[in-house]
């Protein structure tokens, strides 16, 4: 059997596709958003002191980092690595 290419979806539609799916765990990310919010005052002396911070793992941390920064840690720099982005 022939192997069949899979449609080419262009980077806005595929993000629509994406924002028209319901959002699943959104209690789970908030608490999530909470326990890390939680941090945010160890981890801003932690680079006082010269060490750095790496985010790893499953999901995005974006908006995890964005609101740290934003809510404590804005004194400090901030270097977004994107670890996979889709062509």
């Amino acid at each position: 059997m022939p192997a069949v290419a899979p449609a080419a979806v262009g980077r806005d539609a595929a993000r629509q596709l994406l924002k028209s799916l319901p959002e699943k765990h959104r209690q789970g990310r908030a608490d999530l958003l909470r326990q890390h919010r939680e941090q945010y005052a160890a981890w801003s002396l932690e680079l006082a002191q010269g060490f750095s911070l790496c985010f790893y793992g499953y999901g995005s941390k974006q908006a995890m980092l964005e609101v740290g920064h934003t809510d404590t840690l804005r004194c400090q720099r901030l270097a977004k690595r994107a670890g996979w982005q889709p062509r």
